[in-house]
């Protein structure tokens, strides 16, 4: 696993960094199972210009 950070690495380890990235992918997952749960995986706008950001 390859992960690049710009946080001093005299302050924050390999093992920190990891485990901050491991935590972090846990949390998307969570909203990822609560958003689909909701059912607000999906657009709700039908027409593509009301989509539009």
């Amino acid at each position: 696993m390859l992960l690049l950070t710009s946080l001093p690495e005299h302050e924050y380890s390999a093992e920190l960094v990891a485990d901050c990235y491991r935590l972090r992918w846990q949390i998307e997952l969570a909203f990822k199972r609560l958003k689909n749960l909701l059912q607000m995986d999906a657009l709700r706008a039908k027409d593509t210009e009301l989509a539009k950001a």
